[in-house]
């Protein structure tokens, strides 16, 4: 039995330990990472979703509106949550701390319990009847122009890679391109024909599952799951012989910065990411 599932938690060890519980049953060919509702409400309009996992966290107003907010678009999709405690899950329930309709586990439930629990809502006919948004609406995050993702998928791809490479402990890398442009063309409105030049030669340069995204301005990065440094060197000395090659073409742009960043297996902090 196969299936799809998104993990949400605002921590990368949260989002991790309930992935240790899930992962060994076998049930998910995919498991998504998220830490906040809006990367969550992304990932359930563009993939088929079976399950919501997130831990219940402690009784305070604010995690009680995250809750609420989450039950709500979990109740959207028709997608049942499934909630870990280190609590008596009969307790939260008793003291109104989880929504009606869901289910809780506590971390300590034994596989047989927890396989039992999810092969039941697995088997439920109405997850086969879900449908995904519509095209239009999965290519909302993607320039009209450019064709790259924009910042709000950066940062969800990041946090899914972040998540991805604490659990399986395999690195990725991310190159940022930053062309330096001259006054009269990043003042210009029309969308900047460099860019999209640019984006379209490195596109025929990567693998599909390599997200190229704009940050800001005339800032691209480039996210490379599952790539070691060296790979990614490869990948960035291709690159720059694509702009060597387009900067003949557009004379206005004075330099283009490559640089590379190595995301290693370690615990991850989000310093060297650029604020929105």
């Amino acid at each position: 039995m196969t299936a799809s599932a998104i993990i949400i938690a605002e921590g990368s060890e949260q989002r991790r330990t309930i992935a240790q519980r899930i992962s060994p049953l076998k049930f998910f060919e995919q498991i998504h990472f998220c830490g906040s509702l809006k990367q969550l409400g992304w990932l359930l309009d563009r993939h088929q979703i079976s399950l919501i996992f997130c831990e219940a966290g402690p009784s305070e107003d604010q995690n009680l509106c995250f809750t609420a907010s989450l039950a709500n678009l979990a109740k959207k999709h028709l997608c049942p949550l499934v909630f870990f405690s280190a609590s008596s899950p009969a307790q939260l329930f008793e003291l109104g701390l989880l929504p009606s309709g869901s289910h809780c586990c506590s971390f300590q439930e034994p596989d047989s319990d927890l396989d039992k629990l999810l092969r039941s809502l697995l088997s439920d006919p109405s997850l086969t009847t879900r449908k995904v948004a519509a095209e239009p609406s999965a290519r909302t995050h993607v320039g009209p122009y450019s064709g790259f993702y924009n910042r709000f998928a950066f940062d969800s791809f990041v946090s899914q890679e972040q998540a991805r490479s604490q659990l399986t402990g395999r690195p990725f890398s991310m190159l940022l391109i930053n062309p330096q442009l001259s006054p009269a063309e990043e003042t210009s409105s029309d969308p900047d024909p460099y860019l999209s030049n640019l984006a379209l030669r490195i596109n025929h340069l990567i693998r599909s599952s390599d997200r190229l995204c704009h940050i800001e301005g005339q800032k691209l990065a480039l996210i490379l799951p599952e790539t070691p440094s060296q790979k990614a060197q490869q990948v960035l000395e291709r690159i720059q012989k694509e702009v060597l090659d387009l900067s003949r073409q557009f004379p206005l742009v004075t330099q283009v910065n490559l640089s590379l960043l190595h995301q290693p297996s370690e615990p991850v902090t989000n310093s060297f990411f650029p604020e929105a």
